[in-house]
């Protein structure tokens, strides 16, 4: 990943991309050494895995493995579907414990001001 990284100057934000049934992120090490703050701008499961088709990808390991193994990212985002292929949360399992998770921040948990 650090082969396209344009310099300091350029970036405010890592956000690497990342699709993994076990949620494994290779490049986490070359991501800190950046310096910058830390995001997984594509984040779901592995895109030929099993789960894709199925919709059997446990969404709420995500913040867990987050937590445990890759404390410095500081939001993810997780890929839309397509037909036939179950990449966003909600078309996998558990995304309503995954979005109860007090370490997880929705727009819900913020007072919008509509005016």
């Amino acid at each position: 990943m650090d082969w396209a990284y344009p310099g300091d100057r350029y970036i405010d934000i890592v956000a690497g991309a990342n699709y993994a049934d076990d949620m494994s992120i290779s490049d986490y090490a070359t991501y800190l050494t950046m310096g910058k703050p830390l995001s997984m701008a594509e984040f779901g499961p592995d895109t030929d895995g099993p789960f894709v088709e199925s919709g059997t990808w446990n969404t709420s390991l995500i913040i867990e493995r987050i937590r445990n193994d890759y404390p410095r990212i500081a939001f993810w985002v997780t890929w839309h579907s397509y037909p036939e292929a179950s990449w966003s949360m909600v078309s996998n399992i558990d995304a309503d414990i995954l979005l109860a998770d007090p370490f997880v921040i929705i727009c819900d948990d913020f007072p919008w001001n509509p005016k």
